[in-house]
This record gives C-alpha cells, structure tokens and sequence, in this order.
C-alpha cells in the first residue's frame, strides 16, 4: 500500500481513487441520471446565467470552475424546475446563522423532515423573541397569531370530533367533474 492511500484510508476520504475526496455525492448518481439528465440541464442553466448582472449594472465575474459547480448544484437543486435531487435543511453546526446543508432526496426520510419543520420553526420563534423588534411591532405580531388561533379554535369547535381529525388524514372521497352553464342553474321557483 503506497503513502497515499494509506494517508486516505487513516482519514477516511472518499472512495479510492477518488478525484474529489470531500464531494458528499460520491456515486450517488447513476451514468444515465449524470451524462442524461444533470449535466446537460446544468449546461443550459448556465448558458442563461452567464455573463448575469447585478441591479446596478455591474456584471457578475465568477470564475469558470466555480461557475460551473454553481450550474450543477442549481440543478441538483431543481433550481431551473427540473427534478430535483437535493433539498436544503437548517444546519445544525453552521458557521454563520441561518446556513443549510443539503440532503439527497434519495436518503431523506419522513423523521428529517418533521426535525427540519421544528427546526424552522424554532427559527422564526427565535426571531420572534428576538429583543431587537420594536415592541409595537411584537404586539402587532402577537394580535395577528392571535386571532389565527382563534379563528382555528372557532372552526374546530363546530366538529365534536375536530380534535381526532385535526392531525389524521382526511378522505374527501372521489374527485367530480363539476361544470357550469346555464342550463345547470335553476330558475327561481324551480327549486
């Protein structure tokens, strides 16, 4: 075993051989889905991007390699509206406040999902407690979230059984094919 790959096999990077050893999408991607799908999206993407201008009119110089990984985590984003593959969530040990890291759609489970809404949700209850909102603009808030809530409170109390449906599936059965003309609408008297 030569020098470097044991060097690479004590720290643990990437597969052997590997050109990139921090890429976090190591053979996560089948040959078709890269030469079919992502690279020809991310050619496109960058095509309409190149060369972009700021507000002021000063154009916006990136580096072509830089560039170019930009295109494909837009499009492994889904930013161009095509599939996505990656989707953004609050990072736990992040460097500057409000930064994600981005999951494979692929390994993403229903639990991730349901810690990242808490998450989030933390984040704008942070926000709002945050000492540095006016108080008038805390009391503005805390009148609008209340009379949500209260109108939430209203519209369930009508169901005596709200509080077993308010967190269970709901079944509106069969989707109908409803049109209108005016032969459907009954005269006066009709009824």
């Amino acid at each position: 075993m030569g020098k470097a790959s044991r060097n690479r096999k004590e720290r643990g990077q990437g597969a052997p051989g590997s050109v990139f050893p921090q890429f976090p999408y190591e053979r996560k991607f089948t040959r078709d889905e890269i030469h079919n799908d992502i690279l020809p999206r991310a050619k496109a993407f960058g095509d309409l991007m190149r060369d972009g201008m700021g507000p002021n009119g000063s154009v916006l110089y990136l580096p072509a390699d830089l560039f170019e990984l930009w295109m494909i985590h837009g499009v492994l984003a889904g930013a161009d509206g095509g599939k996505a593959y990656i989707r953004s969530r609050p990072a736990k040990n992040a460097m500057l406040e409000g930064g994600v890291e981005w999951v494979l759609l692929s390994e993403d489970t229903p639990e991730m999902q349901a810690e990242d809404v808490e998450a989030e949700a933390d984040l704008y209850l942070q926000a709002l407690q945050d000492r540095s909102l006016r108080p008038e603009v805390r009391a503005a808030i805390r009148r609008r979230m209340r009379v949500a809530a209260d109108d939430a409170a209203e519209f369930l109390a009508d169901d005596p059984d709200a509080d077993a449906l308010r967190d269970g599936p709901r079944d509106f059965g069969a989707p109908r094919l409803v049109q209108f003309t005016d032969a459907d609408t009954p005269e006066e008297g009709d009824a």
